[in-house]
C-alpha cells in the first residue's frame, strides 16, 4: 500500500512539496514534515547512501532535516534568509498556538504539544512568534553542537543566504540494484566555489506559502498608474499596524477598513474592536458571560458548531479544484449565525445585559462613538476559516448590532464587496514602494459584486488588506491536499 503522506505531497518519484497546502498552521507543518520524512525513510528513498535535499529552514524544513539525520541520513538545507525561522522572528506579539484553533474541540486550551506529535527536537508551545523562534533556534544550535553528524547520526549542512531558485535538478532513471531513481541537483554548495552537481535520494520543498496580497493585484501594467496608487498594507506577521493590545487604549485613527474574508481579516477585526483575538478573546467572553465559571457557550451549542465544522471541512477537503462548495460554506456560516443569535438571547438575561458584555469586550474608543470599522469581503459570507475566528467575529457583529443605532452603524460588515480604489487623502502624500503607509490617511472605495453603488470611506487611517497569498512555487503545482492534519499523536 502506498504511503498516503508521500502520495499527498509527491511531485515526482524524488520530489515532494510541503508548500502547497491550503492552510499553514505550524503544528500541521511539523506533522506533515515528520510524516513525509518518515515515509521517505520507510520506502528507502533516503538512507545513509541517499541524502536528502531540503529547501527552507523554517519549522517544517529543519524538522524534516533533524528527523532524517536522527535516522542516519545526511541532509543539505538551503535557506534564503540569514538565519532559521525568520518569519516567526519578526512577529513580536502575534501568537502561535498548537491547539487554539481546534476550537470547539475540548482540547483547544491545551497550549502545548508533546515532542511525539512533531519531532523529538521541535515541539510547539503557545508563544509569540519571536519567542517560539528563539526557543527553536536555541534547540537547533544545541543539537548542531552536540549531535550533528555524531555517533552514527546524519550530518545536517545548513546553507544560509542561499536562494534555491538558483539551483537546478533533474531525475535519473533507476541506477541501483534496488531500482530507485536519483535526483541530480546542481548549484553553488559552498561560498566562493563554482557550481557542481550532487546526487540526492529526494528533494523536499518547505519554502513557505508565498507573499501576502496586501497590495493591488494584479499590479498595474507598464505606464499605468494603477487604482491603488502604490498602497501596500501592513503584513500579517510583522506586527507594525498600530493596533494597541489594550482595549482601553485608542487607535491612532477613528476610521478603519479591513478587506478580506479569511482568518487574517477576522483576526484583525477582533483586534481592532477589542484589542484581543482568538483564545484570549474567548477567555474574556467566558469570564463575562459564563455561568458558574463555565464557558459562555453551552455544550449543546458547541456540539452544533462542531457538527457544522465537520460537514463543511469534509466538503472542502473533497471539492473539485476550482469549484468551492458554496452551499456548504453558506450552511456552515448560517449555523454559526443561528447559534450566536441563541447565545445573544441568553446573554441579554445576564446582570447588566449586553451592555456589560459590550463594555468588557469592546474598545472604549468604539463605545465612545469615536471609532468606525468597515469589514468588506467578496463572498456572500466570510471565507473558509477557523471556527473560533468565525464565532468571535459573529459575536462581535451581533453584539454591536444590538446597541443603539448610532453605535451599531460604526461596525459594518459588507458582504459581496471588493476593495477597488485607494488614494492618499492628502495630495502631498506618495505611497512609498514596498512599505505600509501606517498612520497616513487614504480614501477607499469598496465596490459591490454584481456592480452597484460603490461605498466610499474617506480619511481611513488604518487600511488592512488580507487578500490571501501570492503563490510563488519552486515546484510544479499538484492536486490540493487536505487542509489540516489532526493532532493525533504519532506512533513512536
Amino acid at each position: 500500500m502506498a504511503n498516503p503522506a508521500l502520495v499527498f505531497h509527491r511531485i515526482s518519484d524524488t520530489v515532494y512539496n510541503l508548500a502547497a497546502v491550503r492552510t499553514g498552521a505550524v503544528r500541521c507543518q511539523l506533522l506533515r514534515s515528520t510524516l513525509v520524512t518518515q515515509g521517505l525513510l520507510d520506502d528507502g528513498l533516503i538512507d545513509r547512501h541517499r541524502p536528502l535535499l531540503v529547501f527552507g529552514a523554517g519549522p517544517a524544513g529543519l524538522n524534516a532535516a533533524v528527523t532524517a539525520a536522527q535516522a542516519g541520513v545526511n541532509v543539505h538545507v538551503l535557506e534564503i534568509g540569514p538565519a532559521p525561522f525568520q518569519t516567526f522572528h519578526r512577529a513580536h506579539w502575534r501568537r502561535v498556538d498548537p491547539f487554539e484553533y481546534d476550537w470547539p474541540l475540548p482540547h483547544h486550551g491545551q497550549g502545548a504539544s508533546t515532542g511525539s506529535q512533531a519531532s523529538r527536537l521541535f515541539h510547539q508551545q503557545q508563544a509569540t512568534g519571536t519567542r517560539l523562534a528563539m526557543r527553536w533556534a536555541a534547540l537547533w544550535q544545541q543539537w548542531d553542537l552536540q549531535f550533528n553528524g555524531q555517533a552514527g547520526l546524519g550530518k545536517v549542512d545548513l546553507q544560509l543566504n542561499t536562494d534555491a531558485t538558483h539551483f537546478t535538478w533533474q531525475e535519473q532513471s533507476p541506477v541501483t540494484v534496488r531500482g530507485l531513481p536519483t535526483l541530480q541537483a546542481r548549484g553553488r554548495w559552498q561560498a566562493g566555489q563554482g557550481p557542481s552537481t550532487r546526487p540526492f535520494g529526494a528533494l523536499l520543498s518547505c519554502t513557505g506559502f508565498g507573499n501576502e496580497r496586501t497590495f493591488e493585484d494584479p499590479p498595474p501594467g507598464a505606464g499605468k498608474p494603477g487604482l491603488w496608487h502604490g498602497y501596500r498594507g501592513p503584513r500579517f506577521w510583522l506586527d507594525v499596524d498600530g493596533v494597541p493590545a489594550d482595549h482601553k487604549q485608542p487607535l491612532v485613527t477613528g476610521e478603519a477598513v479591513v478587506s478580506g474574508g479569511g482568518d487574517g481579516a477576522m483576526q484583525d477585526v477582533q483586534r481592532i474592536l477589542t484589542g484581543d483575538f482568538g483564545l484570549a478573546l474567548l477567555k474574556r467572553l467566558d469570564k463575562l458571560a459564563g455561568t458558574q465559571g463555565g464557558p459562555a457557550t453551552p455544550e449543546a451549542q458547541l456540539y452544533t458548531l462542531l457538527a457544522a465544522e465537520d460537514t463543511a471541512r469534509r466538503a472542502f477537503a473533497w471539492q473539485r479544484p476550482g469549484h468551492a462548495p458554496l452551499a456548504a460554506l453558506l450552511q456552515w456560516h448560517q449555523t454559526y449565525q443561528a447559534v450566536v443569535a441563541q447565545l445573544m438571547a441568553h446573554w441579554q438575561a445576564l446582570p447588566g445585559g449586553l451592555q456589560t458584555l459590550a463594555k468588557g469586550l469592546l474598545r472604549q474608543q468604539w463605545l465612545d462613538g469615536q471609532l468606525r470599522l468597515t469589514w468588506a469581503y467578496p463572498g456572500a459570507v466570510p471565507d473558509h476559516a477557523y471556527g473560533l475566528n468565525r464565532f468571535l467575529c459573529e459575536v462581535l457583529l451581533q453584539l454591536t448590532q444590538t446597541m443603539q443605532p448610532a453605535l451599531a452603524a460604526r461596525f459594518a460588515a459588507l458582504p459581496g464587496h471588493r476593495l477597488t480604489h485607494v488614494q492618499p487623502h492628502a495630495a502631498s502624500h506618495t505611497c512609498p514602494p514596498g512599505e505600509a503607509c501606517l498612520g497616513t490617511q487614504h480614501d477607499v472605495t469598496l465596490t459591490p459584486s454584481p456592480p452597484g453603488k460603490a461605498l466610499q470611506r474617506v480619511a481611513v487611517g488604518l487600511l488592512v488588506v488580507r487578500h490571501g497569498l501570492v503563490r510563488q512555487p519552486l515546484l510544479p503545482p499538484q492536486a490540493p491536499v487536505a487542509d489540516q492534519l489532526l493532532p493525533y499523536t504519532l506512533p513512536a
